[in-house]
């Protein structure tokens, strides 16, 4: 049984490692009285070894590195939902993907005297 772990585990050693990727940054803050937000965003990868990769938002292609170690992408969204990324290989396969999340902020009431106050 412990031969059929380490064939196993072997078998495995060229599987497809998981790059390293940065998303910066990973939320936006709008106000109340915006419909979106907007930020410059900045996507930031590297893999062991090269491979042909694409970057998506959504479904739309943002930049595609043909066979590289690294790639870096950067650019302004807008938007009112989440954004997916993700690092796609030519045949289709998705090797990282990340969130791209949408905050707004709401309206805070003040009352303008303290409850205590004799005014």
């Amino acid at each position: 049984m412990k031969w059929l772990g380490l064939v196993f585990l072997m078998g495995n050693s060229g599987a497809l490692k998981a790059p390293q990727v940065e998303l910066q940054p990973r939320w936006c803050v709008a106000a109340p009285s915006e419909s979106s937000c907007k930020a410059d965003v900045q996507v930031q990868w590297s893999q062991p070894e090269p491979l042909p990769l694409c970057l998506y938002r959504q479904e739309q292609q943002l930049k595609c590195w043909p066979a590289a170690l690294q790639g870096q992408w950067q650019g302004e969204v807008k938007a009112d939902t989440p954004q997916l990324f993700k690092l796609i290989l030519t045949d289709g396969t998705v090797i990282w993907q990340g969130s791209w999340q949408v905050l707004f902020t709401q309206h805070v009431k003040r009352r303008n005297r303290m409850p205590w106050s004799l005014h």
